[in-house]
């Protein structure tokens, strides 16, 4: 029914976000990846798919079709549902999923909460051939969907890392919440101050 929803940021909320288009207020649950991008007061575009239960009609939302097309993939793996969905690509980045899933690495997707084992084998072995199809076939999604750490230089991320371990955090949590958070024109500051508000987000 919906594709997307162009409109301002109004709430940030722990799961999910409000975004206010002509009057009306959008509550889309969505990925820290995609909350960790906006601000509130942005105007932005939201790619979403409404989920339609028996006692319930949600909206999940992201920055990008490619991370829709992600939960999609995700979500058609038996036993993984909306909130599964959402954790993965909360914990990942979709280069992440890809190389995870095409090098059979269930270790990578069993680090996300409440993903055992046995599901990270059941979503590689269920996945792997739409993977292979509709996103690592791409280029284009490759790149798009690549560590944006590994464009910008490693140095003002091992920077950012080692700061977060300074305050507590893993050398490994801190990478993970880094790469979600960096982008090409960000400073330290910008890094640090996103990462904290998201791990906050995650407490």
């Amino acid at each position: 029914m919906f594709d997307f929803i162009n409109g301002k940021v109004e709430e940030i909320l722990v799961d999910s976000i409000v975004v206010e288009n002509n009057g009306v207020g959008y509550r889309l649950f969505t990925s820290y990846n995609t909350m960790s991008s906006v601000k509130i007061g942005d105007e932005n575009r939201f790619y979403v798919k409404m989920l339609v239960k028996q006692d319930d009609i949600s909206l999940v939302g992201f920055s990008t079709r490619e991370e829709r097309q992600m939960f999609e993939i995700l979500t058609s793996v038996s036993g993984v549902g909306t909130k599964a969905g959402l954790s993965i690509l909360s914990t990942l980045t979709l280069y992440d999923i890809q190389v995870a899933v095409l090098n059979g690495d269930d270790k990578t997707i069993s680090k996300t909460k409440g993903i055992g084992k046995k599901t990270a084998q059941r979503i590689i072995l269920e996945i792997k051939d739409k993977i292979d199809k509709s996103i690592s076939s791409s280029s284009a999604g490759v790149v798009m969907t690549a560590p944006v750490s590994n464009l910008v230089g490693g140095s003002i991320t091992n920077d950012a890392v080692e700061a977060l371990g300074t305050l507590g955090y893993s050398k490994s949590e801190a990478q993970e919440v880094v790469n979600s958070v960096i982008s090409e024109d960000s400073t330290l500051e910008d890094i640090i101050r996103d990462s904290l508000k998201l791990l906050n987000r995650l407490v």
